[in-house]
């Protein structure tokens, strides 16, 4: 009995002392492939997370950011905003773009920490200059559209950020770009700016977003039938278009494309590191 448990024993020390040997990158791999479809064996939860507290102390941008995430979520730890913050910051300031998401959001939000929007603004334009993102680029357009925010309003980049989350997938940036054309704040008035909104409201309802359906049910009348069937070709080509760059990212999870947009949850977030430069034309 002695002898197997002094063969465990030596076993187990070789296999740390094996798994701190290599480097940051397959550690980080290692722990990532024990949480492949919402894996929530309590010893594979544990034994990644040695794994990723491994490679996030050799400087692996992506551990980090998966370790905030864990502890912003209490995945296989007890939940702390602090750690979160400290392990996303550290990412974030190598380029993360999942990490400058998660900070950004926290500090808009403030439902964890005092809300901050210098720090949410910095961060969350850091992640929207990544072509993978959708999410950063929406709660900027809140930011600068939303008085309740407590920045000075700005219509021109309210409308700017939410074309780019719009062109990048998220069907709720169509709808608040689409009312801005409707009712005059995206930089003009007149027929062309109503048919461009009304492109991007049935290119939302196409892509799920049923919150538009009673605009668009007085839009046509507005626009006549030739210009409505000219707006349909359009949001169809539009639909395409955008469905062609969404496959190409990573996703999709539940919170991607929605009216309060989400970083990418921890077991997606190696897909979602993963390098990808398609940008609608």
């Amino acid at each position: 009995m002695r002898v197997h448990v002094f063969l465990w024993f030596f076993l187990a020390v070789a296999t740390a002392n094996a798994l701190r040997a290599d480097p940051p990158e397959e550690q980080y791999r290692k722990a990532m492939s024990l949480l492949v479809a919402h894996n929530n064996n309590p010893v594979d939860v544990s034994d990644a997370l040695y794994l990723l507290r491994l490679s996030a102390d050799g400087g692996f941008a992506p551990a980090q950011t998966a370790l905030g995430t864990a502890y912003e979520r209490g995945f296989g730890v007890a939940p702390d905003v602090h750690w979160a913050i400290d392990w996303y910051t550290k990412a974030a300031k190598q380029g993360d773009w999942v990490a400058q998401f998660s900070l950004g959001r926290l500090y808009l939000q403030g439902n964890l920490l005092q809300r901050d929007f210098t720090e949410a603004r910095k961060w969350l334009e850091m992640a929207a200059a990544d072509p993978r993102d959708s999410g950063a680029s929406f709660l900027l357009g809140t930011l600068y559209y939303d008085d309740k925010q407590s920045v000075h309003v700005d219509f021109a980049l309210a409308a700017k950020w939410f074309r780019q989350s719009a062109e990048r997938g998220n069907p709720y940036a169509m709808e608040r770009l689409g009312m801005m054309l409707l009712r005059g704040d995206a930089g003009g008035i007149g027929i062309q700016f109503k048919e461009q909104g009304y492109v991007l409201l049935l290119t939302a309802a196409e892509l799920g977003n049923h919150n538009v359906y009673q605009q668009l049910g007085s839009m046509e009348f507005d626009i006549g039938k030739t210009g409505a069937d000219v707006a349909r070709r359009k949001a169809l080509d539009l639909r395409d278009r955008i469905l062609g760059y969404t496959q190409q990212g990573c996703g999709p999870w539940e919170g991607q494309y929605s009216n309060s947009p989400s970083p990418p949850p921890l077991h997606m977030q190696m897909q979602c590191q993963q390098t990808s430069r398609v940008r609608i034309p």
